[in-house]
């Protein structure tokens, strides 16, 4: 029995496309796709097939989004494994490349996203085989860590065929913004504002790679952040701060994706109160919502949210396909890090 619908949560509009229920009969597919490496992504292509496969959901998507996703937004490009039969593509798995910081060195890691199928392709083989595909490619390329923010529907999936475990459940936290309340010395600015070298300058002035962390650097926080969406930054001489506006189901907000403190002082509080305030009136959505998880910030924004309000499980998955027995614990891993923001 084939059941659609959202796998591996990304942004808003970028979710894996097609889950199968296991255990279950599966319906045979009209023909089985062979999935290899996509030398060359032709994104116009990828962009009509995600939206094909989703067409029940409503989801569009763009070329220019998922050009800039896979290329851009993470720096270091992104590899997709593509389904093919009947002399086209049917589907995908995409593979975008990160480091993570561990105790001073440098590990691959690949954030899964972007799976679809074509409805008249699905079929537990062709999961077999992308999932296959995935583990050869990252043990061909020395990845140690694969990573994922499935949903609900998508956690037996991760489990099933990568043997991935539940890691770290990030903080779904709001905020109301009062408006009696200041913004102390934060100041606000649209990146599309903000040209390369003033960017450059300020980012180099704040700690984007602590240990057990997702790298960044100031030019990949740049990248990160002149993309299809629109971000703003909040700092001052302690904290900088990153946000976008964001709906869902109808209801605006003001998203809080980044946390950074400067190299040289330490942010209080107090900071992290006023960053929050300053990025709801420079998006002018009231609602701050801040997702992720942060042992460097002395405190985070608002409250948070119970587990029977909580829209999605916003739980990183992880496997370490180097050192399973090691027990890192990431100290940061918030929105810019992966493609919910």
């Amino acid at each position: 029995m084939l059941v659609v619908g959202a796998a591996v949560v990304g942004k808003g509009v970028l979710m894996l496309g097609s889950a199968l229920k296991l255990g279950l009969g599966l319906a045979m597919a009209a023909s089985l796709p062979a999935v290899r490496r996509e030398s060359v992504v032709n994104f116009e292509e990828t962009a009509q097939i995600a939206t094909e496969a989703f067409s029940a959901r409503g989801k569009v998507f763009t070329a220019d989004q998922m050009r800039w996703l896979y290329n851009d937004s993470f720096s270091h490009g992104t590899t997709v494994l593509a389904a093919h039969a009947d002399g086209r593509k049917v589907g995908q798995i995409a593979l975008i490349h990160q480091f993570i910081d561990v105790r001073g060195k440098a590990e691959q890691a690949v954030l899964l996203t972007d799976l679809f199928i074509l409805e008249k392709y699905r079929s537990r083989q062709v999961l077999v085989d992308l999932f296959a595909q995935v583990l050869e490619n990252c043990q061909a390329r020395g990845v140690r860590f694969i990573l994922g923010m499935p949903n609900t529907s998508a956690r037996s999936i991760n489990d099933h065929f990568l043997k991935m475990i539940p890691y770290l459940k990030l903080d779904i936290r709001a905020s109301w913004r009062l408006p009696f309340l200041g913004t102390g010395d934060m100041v606000s600015r649209q990146m599309k504002d903000v040209d390369h070298g003033d960017a450059i300058a300020l980012f180099e002035r704040f700690d984007l790679a602590p240990d057990n962390a997702v790298a960044w650097t100031a030019q990949g926080l740049f990248s990160r952040l002149t993309g299809t969406q629109d971000y703003a930054i909040h700092y001052n001489d302690r904290l900088l701060a990153v946000s976008t506006r964001r709906e869902r189901k109808g209801v605006d907000f003001t998203l809080l994706c980044a946390l950074f403190p400067a190299r040289d002082a330490a942010p209080v509080a107090s900071d992290v109160r006023n960053a929050m305030r300053a990025a709801c009136d420079m998006q002018k959505a009231r609602l701050g919502i801040y997702i992720g998880h942060d042992s460097i910030m002395p405190a985070l924004p608002g409250f948070a949210l119970p587990d029977r309000l909580r829209p999605s499980p916003m739980t990183l998955d992880l496997r370490d396909l180097v050192n399973p027995d090691d027990s890192v614990v990431f100290s940061r891993y918030q929105g810019v890090d992966f493609d919910f923001a």
